[in-house]
């Protein structure tokens, strides 16, 4: 059995291993740099950002959005509307700033809002599924772990699984 608690004052999860007793402290900047890892190049494939609510806590990174007690943003799921038959094909999705037709994405896709309780779920849904990624991840000092690996991760935190590869 894992536990992952969010802690707002320590900025940290508690992950909590019942069978091992075992507990690790996952700093919510480490987890922050696998969001941002995963926004700005492994995940955006699959993903939309169609909303954001920017905490009460000063920061500039929409990753840090999440990791607040009141910040939030908003995914778009929209590797599956690439599957909608009005594409006939290929269509190439492309995040907010560049334009992309909204409407049509959230016509056709699914969305998922990420807040702390979602990354805590995710994070122990990744653990449970890929405890070797998850160490690599956790004990990564050099720099080893890649925007794949976010992307895993993150797929974990909006999808609850592991989907996209």
């Amino acid at each position: 059995m894992v536990t992952v608690t969010p802690n707002i004052e320590k900025e940290i999860f508690t992950v909590k291993y019942d069978e091992v007793k075992r507990i690790d402290e996952v700093s919510f900047e480490k987890v922050s740099n696998w969001i941002d890892g995963a926004l700005e190049g492994g995940s955006n494939y699959w993903y939309f950002i169609i909303d954001q609510k920017k905490p009460k806590k000063d920061t500039c990174f929409v990753g840090d959005y999440p990791l607040s007690e009141d910040g939030s943003f908003t995914i778009l799921d929209t590797q599956e509307a690439k599957n909608v038959p009005e594409l006939k094909g290929y269509m190439k999705i492309h995040r907010s700033d560049y334009g992309a037709d909204t409407e049509w994405l959230e016509k056709h896709g699914t969305k998922y809002t990420v807040d702390i309780n979602r990354i805590a779920e995710g994070l122990k849904k990744f653990i449970i599924a890929d405890n070797e990624r998850y160490n690599q991840m956790l004990n990564d000092e050099n720099g080893e772990c890649d925007s794949l690996d976010d992307d895993v991760f993150f797929q974990f935190v909006v999808l609850g699984e592991c989907i996209y590869g």
